[in-house]
Order: structure tokens, then sequence, then C-alpha cells
């Protein structure tokens, strides 16, 4: 280890430039090939795995995830005519959809999904499987199709497992603002925008190009479709601290040492 980061260090500029060109390529690849996420993820011996094997070999139409639809009257009550009409043509083309396996109309007796004042009721709708492995595609069709029949008196909601995967949002923006912090913290910390710009630069570089690796290797071996967001996470956060720490460690050598040399060649 220490030949190689003395080796490092006297061919710094190869390295460096050799790092910008491996990062850009990576980057460049992958983004033309594509990632390929696999989201079907199984816990052998569970007891948990074991109940979900039992209900899709058994009663496939409980196998899956179940969400809900909540429609609220803004004026009067849902059971009105109206209203009921609505829900329940909205229902039927929710039913009808792919992965859909069953649709719990509120207005179904025995249900109790309706609110004691009459304004808010919820339906149940079940996927084929479970949330993790429905297709994004089917979820944004059943959300788009229940969403349709909002109007200015009727309220339309959704939520459940795999709702809220097909709705999660980007981590795009949260990087950006985490980012941004740490620039702000490393330029107060160091009073300097050159020693600030190494970590966040590095940072940057890593993450490219390990983003770019799980890309290449979702084509090669099975990767879920959260593994770019969790490997987003923990590079941005460790890439910053390792090379916070090693431009932390420079700069106290620095003043030990180098300042001190400096000053005694000046008095010379």
């Amino acid at each position: 280890m220490l030949n190689i980061a003395r080796w490092t260090m006297a061919h710094r500029r190869i390295v460096v430039v050799g790092w910008i060109v491996a990062a850009v390529g990576i980057f460049a690849i992958s983004s033309s090939v594509g990632k390929k996420n696999a989201s079907n993820f199984t816990l052998p011996g569970t007891g948990s795995q074991h109940a979900a094997d039992l209900l899709k070999g058994r009663f496939p139409a409980q196998a899956g995830d179940a969400d809900q639809i909540v429609f609220r009257a803004r004026t009067g009550k849902i059971t009105d005519p109206a209203e009921r009409a609505t829900v329940g043509a909205t229902l039927s083309r929710v039913a009808r959809l792919p992965h859909v396996t069953a649709v719990v109309s509120p207005y179904a007796a025995g249900t109790q999904a309706i609110s004691r004042d009459g304004t808010i009721a919820f339906a149940t709708v079940s996927f084929s499987e479970r949330a993790d492995a429905v297709p994004k595609a089917a979820v944004n069709r059943v959300i788009t199709t229940a969403e349709s029949a909002r109007s200015s008196n009727l309220q339309v909601e959704l939520g459940g497992q795999a709702v809220e995967q097909a709705q999660q949002a980007s981590l795009g923006f949260a990087t950006v603002v985490g980012i941004g912090a740490a620039i702000l913290i490393l330029l107060l910390s160091f009073g300097s925008f050159t020693a600030m710009g190494l970590p966040i630069l590095t940072t940057l570089f890593g993450l490219g190009a390990g983003i770019g690796v799980i890309t290449l290797a979702s084509h090669v071996i099975d990767m879920p479709d959260f593994g770019s967001e969790l490997a987003l996470m923990i590079g941005l956060g460790v890439g910053v601290d390792y090379a916070l720490f090693i431009v932390t460690r420079f700069r106290e050598q620095y003043r030990q040492n180098g300042a001190t040399c400096r000053m005694r060649s000046r008095l010379q």
C-alpha cells in the first residue's frame, strides 16, 4: 500500500488524468446501455417468505400487496348518487387494469369503509405481486386512472406500499442539498475554496464512476432498483469524509513542517 501511495504521488498528473478518463468513460458507457433493475427479492428459510409462498401457491389473488384509494366529498356526502356513480365507474376501470386482481368498493356490504359523517370512503386495490415486484408502469396506470375522478367536488388520494414506491421522489434534489451543505460546512471549516473543493471534486468523480459501475453490473447480476440511490447516499457521506481526512492531515502536516521550512528559507 505504501508503494502504491508513493507511485501515485510521484505520477500524480497521470493518476488524475487517468481517474478523469475512467470516470467519464464509465459514466458515458453506462448511460448508453442503461440500467436493468431486478425487484424480485426472496428470503429463503424465513417465516414471512414461507407465508408468502403459501399465499402465492394456494391463494394467488391474495398474494400481492393491497393499496388504498381514498375519496372525499368536498360538499355533500360520498354516498350521494352522483359521487357514488363516479366512484363506482372509476373503480371498475381500475379493476380491469393489468396486475390488479381485485378491487373492494367502499359501498360493498360489510366493508365499513365509509366515515361516520359520510364524507370520506376508501377502496382497497389488490395487486398480483408484492409491491417491490409490481411494475412501476402498472402502478402508475392505477394512480392515473384513480386520479382521473378528481373534480371540484371530489378529492382523490392514494396510499400503500406500491403507490409509495412508484411515487418515490428522486434523490436528485436531496443530493444537491447534501452537496450544498457539505460545501458550506467545508468552506467555513477550512476558510479556503481550494481546500473545500478537493473533497467535493473527488467525491463527485467517485460517485460518477461508482454509479456507472453499478449500472453496468446490473446487466450481469440482479441489481435492485434502489441500488444506485443507496450507493449515492453512502458514497456522498463516505467520499466527503475520507477526502476530508486526507485534506485535514495534509494541512496539519503543512503547518507543522511546510510552513516552518518555508519561513526558514526566507530567513536565510
